[in-house]
């Protein structure tokens, strides 16, 4: 079990990984796309694979720190769904984009992959955030008027969520 929970820990470090893959395929892409610029699609394919054979690996071991029992299960459950979610759709995203298959995968669906693939990116870190920072870590510090739209009116909700992280 503690080699279970020793793998796990590496989850926060290699989670950038997958981010940073999936930022760049989808930035050279459009980069490539406005500038009318015909990239290597080896390249590209590769960065498609890095990012997802990351995520794979991140995934992994997300779900096996998740095993430790330290987190809120409602922000857990959705990141769980999100990363999952992601990790399947930058294999689909990889695999349409292989030469193979290159001419099926359009433009238009390139766009809604990327789009998907933005969105699930947002959610997850968002979920996964919560998880290790609270859900009020960004505006912790922000002025009163942003703190006010962001935090729930709801004392006892956030006293009581707090009560239940733990932190080392």
């Amino acid at each position: 079990m503690e080699a279970i929970f020793f793998l796990g820990r590496f989850h926060p470090l290699l989670v950038h990984l997958p981010i940073g893959f999936l930022i760049l395929a989808i930035l050279i892409e459009i980069y490539s796309s406005i500038f009318k610029i015909r990239i290597n699609q080896r390249i590209i394919n590769f960065i498609w694979f890095a990012a997802f054979f990351s995520s794979v690996l991140t995934t992994l071991l997300g779900l096996l720190i998740a095993e430790t029992g330290h987190y809120i299960d409602e922000n857990l459950f959705m990141h769980k769904v999100f990363g999952l979610s992601l990790t399947a759709t930058s294999f689909i995203s990889w695999f349409l984009r292989l030469s193979i298959f290159s001419n099926l995968f359009s433009s238009s669906l390139k766009t809604l992959s990327n789009t998907i693939i933005i969105v699930l990116l947002t959610l997850t870190g968002h979920y996964g955030g919560n998880l290790t920072h609270g859900e009020t870590y960004l505006v912790d510090y922000a002025p009163e008027q942003i703190k006010e739209l962001v935090v729930s009116k709801n004392k006892n909700i956030e006293l009581e969520i707090d009560s239940v992280k733990i932190y080392n």
